[in-house]
């Protein structure tokens, strides 16, 4: 075993994540743009014009078959954190083991992992879209219904080429900011100024217009609200791909350490609760820092929660989100081996 188990875990973890983290996020991405692009907008307008939320609804329905490379992304993760797993081992074990990523086990928790990663962001996508289709239809704006059409399909970018400053791949809770935001500028009102989120490169014109009492052009709120968009479309890519990493790399070493265990040489397999870098502020998590458990036990959060390890699909995500904790593992080899 290396000198130090828990430096060289916690290395190998920040390792996978910087390698692993932009592709389960470009991932995402994609799919979002690609989603965006499918849309009919004459036909949404056309919707809209009619008052058919449903029927405009139907456009941006998103399948588990657009988010294929995204749970393929998150599957290299996976099986790549299970193999690393090998340099951790004692080097009797190292030298004739690898990791099955294709038992049953494993299979099943990849499968079940990306269906529910999938549904929530579908059903996420459903709910913002509906919100926005609601609006577009009560708070009528300069521009008519091809401008909300826009504001929710997305501009497209002669840079990119793609639909850009759209509402498909937010949540609904970022659908309310965005609904919100836009009536702070229109109203000109300093709240604006305290969305974490907001671009601040137009917080000079904003701040201008509200000290001046001049209005801000139609075009100037759609292109503020664009941007504000935009980042939290990026902000919410980056979280799921975080959290994503974090759960494929903590379910793809308990995997590694059951199958481990089931050699005839090992005795037993313990792991070590360590506080995510640079700190986990969750009470419950530092009280269970350095807490070392066989693998066959769980760790007790409190409040009738139990865990296997940090990121353990058990967990609500009050315990999961933004955690950024993991566990070190050690081998006890049986005597005379």
């Amino acid at each position: 075993m290396p000198r130090n188990t828990t430096a060289a875990q916690r290395a190998a973890l920040a390792a996978l994540l910087d390698k692993y983290g932009p592709i389960i996020r470009t991932a995402f991405m994609d799919a979002v743009y690609q989603a965006r692009a499918r849309v009919d907008v004459g036909a949404l307008i056309e919707a809209l014009d009619r008052g058919a939320l449903g029927d405009a609804a139907e456009m941006f329905r998103m399948e588990q078959g657009d988010f294929s490379a995204l749970r393929e992304a998150i599957r290299q993760t996976y099986f790549a954190a299970g193999a690393d797993t090998r340099s951790l081992l004692p080097r009797q074990i190292a030298a004739a083991w690898g990791f099955d990523g294709y038992n049953q086990r494993a299979q099943a928790y990849l499968e079940a992992n990306g269906a529910a990663l999938v549904q929530g962001i579908v059903e996420d996508t459903q709910e913002a879209v509906r919100r926005a289709l609601v609006d577009a239809i009560e708070s009528p704006r300069t521009g008519g219904l091809r401008a909300a059409a826009l504001d929710i399909t997305g501009r497209m970018s002669r840079a990119t080429g793609r639909r850009e400053g759209g509402i498909i791949g937010l949540t609904a809770e970022m659908t309310d900011w965005v609904i919100n935001a836009r009536t702070d500028l229109t109203n000109l009102d300093r709240r604006y100024f305290t969305r974490k989120l907001r671009d601040r490169r137009f917080d000079r014109t904003v701040a201008a217009a509200i000290l001046g009492g001049k209005p801000l052009t139609q075009k100037q709120i759609d292109r503020i609200t664009g941007r504000y968009k935009d980042r939290m479309l990026a902000y919410r890519g980056k979280k799921i791909a975080e959290d994503q990493a974090f759960r494929a790399q903590a379910e793809s070493r308990e995997e590694a350490m059951l199958q481990v265990m089931e050699r005839p040489d090992v005795e037993d397999v313990t792991r070590k609760w360590q506080l995510g870098f640079p700190k986990e502020h969750r009470e419950n998590h530092v009280a269970l820092a350095g807490k070392v458990i066989s693998l066959s036990e769980r760790y007790d959060l409190g409040n009738g929660i139990t865990a296997r390890c940090p990121h353990d699909t058990d967990l609500p995500i009050s315990e999961t989100a933004g955690c950024r904790c993991s566990a070190a593992y050690r081998v006890k080899l049986k005597r005379g081996v």
